[in-house]
Parts: C-alpha cells; sequence; structure tokens
C-alpha cells in the first residue's frame, strides 16, 4: 500500500470492493478487515459499505465491502 500513498496527494481517496475472509486457501483470496487497517495505516477509513447478497456474485456473497479509503494530510 505504500504504492498507492506515493501515487496519491495528501487527502486523494482511493476506493474499492474488498473480500472480506480470514481462510488463507484460494482463490477467492480474502483479507481481514484488522489487517486491511494495518495496510493502509497511513489513510483514514471514510466508507465501508457492505454490499448487498443479491449484488454479489455466490462466491463473494456476505463476505463483499465497499470502501474508501483517504490518504492523510
Amino acid at each position: 500500500m505504500k504504492a498507492f500513498a506515493e501515487l496519491l496527494r495528501p487527502g486523494g481517496e482511493l476506493a474499492g470492493f474488498f473480500h472480506l475472509d480470514d481462510n488463507e486457501r484460494g482463490p477467492p483470496f480474502g483479507i481481514t478487515k484488522e489487517r486491511l487497517g494495518e495496510l493502509f495505516s497511513g489513510f483514514e477509513l471514510r466508507e465501508d459499505q457492505a454490499v448487498p447478497e443479491s449484488q454479489s456474485i455466490a462466491v463473494f456473497k456476505g463476505r463483499e465491502v465497499w470502501q474508501v479509503w483517504r490518504r492523510r494530510l
């Protein structure tokens, strides 16, 4: 995530879908919320919304989130 911090200006935002899962066997490979927080330590979580199951494909149902991270000033 250091590369994201180098590419984004202070206050810039990174947004995306994340697959939350602590299962180390994949694919698909997931990540825990705690690990995301560690990786984005130079960022502030601005938005964290669960993706409705009706809008996810089966493999991600109930474990997909939309997040927006803002680079700290």
